[in-house]
């Protein structure tokens, strides 16, 4: 019995990365097969360290690896912080991390996507405004719908995110600042996001952040804003007994009849329309 009860512990302990506590890969595993139980979707965002960002190298540490060491371990708390205590958040490898969450009804992986690591970024920010060097880790991530619990669906995903950390280590700066601007975007549509206060965000000109979005994401930067703000109204008309002005107003619209005139044109209905359509 005390034989079955040691081997229960180390069992348990298999379960949990010793260094963050987050889950291990096997206790990850463990938890996809949980989630395939309840018939509901599950995604997983899995990430890593693309590459550091400084700005100021000279006040780093003499050891390179120790500056990406202690990014990792920046990611792993902002993780827990996200995940609020609950098992949702795992360190697969020295380097990789996953989140898993539920998919809700009117919720797509793309957003929550973009909303965790959104949230990610705020909270590794937070975490390194402390430090006594300055750095940022660029999380290079992945996501998808999670059709298979097995290990060797896992490692596939893994090593997808491994080629994609080591092209984007060839992507501009220009790319991830604008990468970055999108997500927040996505996330906090209730926010000014005219062309001129995000071009004075990345201090280049109205004109060169135009096509430097077109170019990145083959869209028109008011197009996409738009488009994150409609997108954000048909979640709320559907999940949500908001009144309409107060939908309009979370997404950004000082103006309801703006707002109900941009709707029915992005979505072929009035907002009243689109919510009695979903009941």
């Amino acid at each position: 019995m005390y034989t079955d009860y040691l081997q229960s512990k180390v069992d348990e302990a298999s379960l949990h990365d010793m260094m963050t506590d987050l889950l291990s890969k096997k206790g990850l595993l463990r938890r996809m097969n949980e989630a395939a139980l309840n018939g509901r979707p599950h995604g997983l965002v899995l990430m890593t360290v693309g590459r550091i960002l400084a700005s100021d190298l000279s006040s780093a540490p003499d050891n390179f690896m120790d500056t990406v060491i202690n990014s990792e371990m920046i990611i792993a708390n902002a993780l827990q912080l996200i995940s609020g205590g609950e098992s949702a958040a795992a360190r697969l490898n020295e380097r990789t991390f996953a989140f898993m969450f539920s998919l809700l009804d009117g919720q797509t992986l793309e957003a929550v996507t973009e909303q965790t690591i959104t949230r990610l970024d705020i909270f590794i920010k937070k975490i390194q405004e402390s430090a006594i060097y300055a750095y940022l880790p660029e999380i290079v991530h992945n996501s998808f719908i999670i059709t298979d619990t097995s290990k060797e669906f896992l490692n596939a995903r893994i090593k997808e995110l491994e080629s994609m950390a080591a092209g984007a280590v060839k992507k501009s700066y220009d790319t991830t600042q604008l990468e970055r601007l999108r997500r927040e975007i996505h996330l906090a549509t209730q926010l000014d996001w005219s062309l001129t206060s995000a071009a004075q965000r990345l201090n280049i000109s109205t004109s060169y952040l135009q096509k430097l979005y077109k170019k990145q994401f083959g869209m028109t930067y008011i197009d996409d804003v738009i488009g994150s703000r409609i997108e954000k109204a048909k979640y709320l008309l559907s999940a949500t007994d908001l009144r309409i002005s107060e939908v309009a107003e979370q997404c950004g619209y000082q103006n309801p009849t703006h707002f109900m005139r941009q709707f029915k044109e992005k979505a072929g209905a009035t907002p009243s329309e689109y919510r009695s359509g979903r009941k």
